[in-house]
């Protein structure tokens, strides 16, 4: 078979944790027409606090009871025919601790292989021997116990926790257990209490009217006074119009200072006037700087927002790992701005391999990924997103051409009949004319307030992948790809 080295092939399980993000609404830039000519500059340092989109993650096992049924039997002439079935059994959540406690189950010791807890009942078939053909059809029965370490996940908010070990829909994170549809139980232990806000950071700016933008003027906020105020986490925070929690600095009163304590203290009315006049200039100039600088970032952000939204239509998953800067993510676009994203696993080098065409052609390279436990999975390949996948429509193998793809830079062709894969040394790429649409790719460059709206929540959201973990779980689980043992 041949290689497929240059390739990090994807897997991408239907139950792992999703996470859901959305591309921020349009900011209002009228805001700024509403500040008035009498508007005031402050300097104003504020604590700034983002939605609580972390993904906290606790340890927890996964304990499953399978159970193998064959039959078989040999005809007159010999032929053995054989078939057979798994499915899960009803784990209770105290066998499940029990099974963590004391490393046993009803069915025998569990022995740990490969990061997995199992029991070793071998599953024989003792197939008549020519003089006993006629003992009919046989039946042979074994139940093995499988136990796992793995990761729940749960986001504020959500009392729906997520595990790629498998779907926990319908449990409930504060339980600390849960027994899916499938029979299969999850035990964990809760974290502690979760805040809506999380802090992101201290900026120093200037406030003008409801409008503060940050010293860099890279960052705008607006709110007034009656913004709503919430208690989260022992702190009192103001919700402003972008969603982001700040906290003011507490003012304090200075003390009077003792005249005998000034140095150089002029009583001069005339001064005094001229100081006032100055500071007056100095304030009037800074609030119009605020002004312009939170028109020019809402507009670059609002353009920036419809370049990003119409690269998350067209291409949801590539768009989103532009923006998280992470490759192994699948994205699914679900309407009004919004993004369902998953994390996928690599299947390690030496555990897949491309398969030839030889009658049938496809859309897509074939492809035979071996799981943990040695079962082969064939199915295809999406050569640009790097995910496998069982959607592949035939095509006239006499309309087939070399399958190619980029793999960090280099240009690679496989064929498809031979498996044969070249790279091309030659292969140089032209840069498009800088024009408006390319100035600005998504995720370089982009204003902070952008970038903190959704690039920095999208990259909290994001577990770790666990292939061997994901492939573990299907453990007597009905598995919709073709396979052979």
């Amino acid at each position: 078979m041949g290689s497929a080295s240059a390739l990090e092939p994807l897997v991408c399980m239907h139950y792992a944790p999703e996470s859901y993000v959305q591309v921020p609404s349009p900011l209002d830039c009228t805001i700024a027409n509403t500040m008035t000519p009498a508007a005031k500059a402050t300097p104003l340092e504020l604590a700034i606090f983002q939605d609580n989109t972390i993904n906290y993650r606790t340890n927890g096992t996964l304990c499953k009871v399978v159970k193998q049924v064959t039959t078989f039997s040999v005809n007159i002439f010999g032929a053995r025919f054989q078939e057979s079935s798994s499915k899960q059994l009803p784990v209770p959540t105290e066998a499940c601790a029990n099974m963590v406690k004391f490393q046993e189950c009803e069915f025998g010791d569990l022995h740990h292989r490969a990061g997995i807890f199992k029991t070793e009942n071998a599953h024989t078939i003792n197939w008549p021997s020519a003089f006993n053909i006629f003992a009919g059809t046989q039946v042979v029965e074994t139940t093995n116990c499988f136990m796992m370490p793995t990761s729940v996940y749960s986001r504020f908010g959500s009392e729906t926790p997520s595990s790629p070990a498998g779907s926990l829909v319908g449990c409930r994170f504060s339980d600390g257990s849960c027994t899916t549809r499938g029979g299969a139980t999850f035990i964990w232990t809760p974290t502690q209490e979760q805040c809506r806000f999380v802090f992101w950071k201290k900026l120093r700016g200037v406030q003008s009217g409801r409008i503060w933008l940050s010293e860099d003027k890279e960052f705008a906020l607006s709110f007034l006074p009656n913004n709503s105020r919430i208690a989260d986490c022992g702190r009192k925070i103001v919700v402003t119009d972008q969603g982001y929690g700040i906290v003011p600095p507490s003012r304090t009163k200075r003390q009077a200072e003792g005249l005998n304590e000034l140095t150089n203290f002029v009583t001069s009315n005339q001064l005094a006037a001229q100081l006032l006049a100055n500071e007056e200039a100095v304030l009037e100039s800074a609030s119009k700087l605020v002004k312009f600088g939170y028109k020019n970032l809402c507009h670059a952000s609002n353009s920036q927002r419809a370049m990003v939204l119409s690269a998350v239509v067209s291409d949801p998953t590539m768009a989103a790992r532009k923006l998280t800067g992470k490759d192994q993510i699948r994205a699914k676009f679900l309407g009004e701005g919004f993004l369902a994203i998953k994390t996928c696993s690599v299947i390690p080098k030496g555990l897949y391999e491309f398969i030839p065409f030889k009658e049938t052609c496809h859309s897509k390279p074939s492809i035979r990924a071996t799981t943990p436990t040695n079962t082969t999975i064939v199915t295809f390949v999406d050569l640009t997103t790097r995910i496998i996948t069982n959607r592949a429509h035939p095509v006239d193998c006499n309309l087939i051409a070399n399958f190619e793809y980029m793999v960090n830079g280099t240009l690679f062709s496989l064929n498809p009949f031979t498996l044969e894969i070249k790279t091309h040394p030659d292969f140089r790429a032209r840069q498009i004319s800088e024009t408006p649409a390319f100035q600005n790719p998504i995720g370089e460059e982009t204003p902070l307030i952008f970038h903190n709206l959704i690039i920095g929540s999208l990259s909290e959201n994001m577990p770790e992948s666990h292939y061997n973990e994901i492939w573990e779980a299907m453990q007597g689980s009905p598995d919709p790809r073709r396979s052979r043992a």
